[in-house]
């Protein structure tokens, strides 16, 4: 239904904003039978008409065959053409419609062209990058750590290049900033009333709160439920949550779930490699450098007002950014890229755009920095990698050696027949899942971990080092697995 000059959308679900505010424009309450009835009738008219059904979109849209993309402002629409230039559209334009998500923000087209580095003076570096103190602790230099994050940004807006969703993990004591920088990230999207809520705990209530969402952020991510974990690699894996909710009963509703999440916890709670893999781990310092200094401001009186005064400022370099993005994507096809890492959609488009400028050698060495975080963080919550650790410290003869996933199993338990616990632990179940399965990279990390096939057993047998004995040359094998 036309209003004004937009294209007006409204969703077909039972108590939908949109749709409860077009029953109280014809004085129709919510809770009148006829609001149901309607919705039935209407539902089941386009259920059965020949119109053509339309994908709706949230905050963005790239299309691979015009590449163009397409940024929803809410009273207006940006489409960014290949070679830079803007065109401004209404809602529904080329065939692309967006269901209306997040609060008004209106970018400056006057800003020149933008970059995929941090540039001197940035807006976005100094109100959202630098709110926190990156902790190089872990190896994540804090040049890396803050070009990651403004990439989490960026590739947000390229859907149809990003099917699986990287996510931001900040782990520190408190009173670091961990949901203060996920809070203005939220709030250059959705506006002052984007909130932080608990992490949910089962994968249905995580797509309740997350579905019509640009941003979404969580706090307490600490559980290592296993029901907690599959819930977050689904939600990574998806960008539709599919329900039944429509006013009919033959049909489900599929609604976009937010383009990214941020989460933050005092311990990641990972265990497997293919979660840790889905998120980007960033460790943060305290505020207070030193006891007693004065280094905490207002979240109400200062930090959220000083953004939200600039933040037309900022979406507009972001708007720049993206123009630099789609600019890159047209001098270097992104279906010829290549990487080991598992994040792939969110790792290739940033070496398009890092390649492009010149900067492209750099941009791996970041994201090979964060994927030893990755694998260390799932590493240290493993007791197999403690216990290859105390046993191979012990018993030097042992490193080196090829023996079946069952043969190691009976050392190590022999080795633990006084800690009962720690023996009952290590079952066959686990010790394959460390060994071959998804979580065989901690051990090639940890141990150097090589596998041979025994052509007389037909099966695998598995050598470990301890890493006081490996060689400059022996890292050369863990590069290449």
């Amino acid at each position: 239904e036309p209003m004004k000059d937009i294209n007006r959308v409204v969703q077909m679900v039972k108590d939908h904003h949109s749709w409860n505010a077009l029953m109280k424009k014809y004085s129709i309450g919510t809770s009148d039978s006829c609001c149901d009835k309607l919705g039935q009738e209407i539902a089941l008219a386009c259920k059965t008409s020949d119109a053509p059904l339309k994908e709706m979109y949230v905050c963005s849209h790239y299309d691979r065959d015009s590449k163009c993309l397409y940024v929803d402002e809410l009273d207006r629409v940006l489409k960014l053409k290949p070679y830079g230039s803007v065109e401004i559209l209404q809602n529904g334009d080329d065939g692309v419609i967006f269901n209306p998500a997040g609060d008004s923000r209106h970018a400056d087209l006057s800003v020149g062209l933008g970059s995929l580095r941090i540039k001197d003076g940035s807006l976005l570096d100094r109100h959202i990058l630098s709110c926190i103190r990156w902790d190089e602790g872990g190896g994540l230099q804090e040049v890396s750590a803050k070009h990651l994050y403004k990439h989490h940004i960026i590739s947000m807006f390229f859907d149809s290049l990003l099917q699986a969703k990287v996510c931001p993990v900040f782990q520190g004591r408190a009173g670091g900033g961990k949901n203060t920088i996920t809070n203005l990230t939220g709030m250059l999207f959705e506006g002052k009333n984007f909130l932080i809520t608990h992490f949910p705990m089962t994968d249905k209530y995580l797509d309740t709160m997350t579905v019509d969402r640009v941003y979404c952020g969580f706090d307490e991510y600490d559980s290592s439920k296993d029901k907690q974990e599959s819930a977050f690699r689904s939600w990574c894996t998806r960008m539709w949550s599919s329900r039944r909710e429509l006013y009919c009963t033959w049909d489900k509703s599929t609604r976009p779930t937010a383009r990214g999440m941020g989460l933050s916890t005092n311990n990641n709670p990972v265990r497997d490699v293919a979660t840790g893999q889905r998120q980007l781990m960033f460790n943060v310092l305290p505020r207070q450098a030193v006891a007693g200094e004065e280094s905490y401001a207002s979240l109400g009186g200062s930090i959220f007002p000083r953004f939200l005064a600039q933040r037309n400022a900022i979406w507009s370099e972001i708007v720049a950014d993206l123009r630099a993005m789609v600019v890159a994507l047209v001098k270097d096809d992104i279906g010829d890229k290549r990487t080991n890492f598992r994040m792939s959609d969110f790792v290739t488009l940033f070496l398009v755009g890092a390649d492009v400028e010149g900067w492209g050698e750099e941009a791996r060495e970041m994201l090979n920095e964060m994927a030893e975080m990755q694998v260390g963080e799932v590493a240290d919550k493993h007791i197999l990698v403690e216990c290859m650790h105390s046993y191979l410290a012990e018993h030097m003869e042992e490193r080196g050696i090829y023996k079946t996933q069952k043969q190691w199993q009976s050392e190590l338990s022999d080795f633990y027949s006084s800690d009962r616990t720690t023996q009952a632990k290590l079952t066959a179940s686990y010790l394959g899942k460390m060994l071959w399965w998804a979580n065989k990279e901690i051990m090639v990390r940890e141990f150097d971990m090589d596998v041979k096939e025994d052509i007389h057993k037909k099966q695998n047998t598995y050598a470990f080092w301890h890493r006081d004995t490996i060689t400059l040359d022996d890292l050369s094998k863990e590069a290449a697995v």
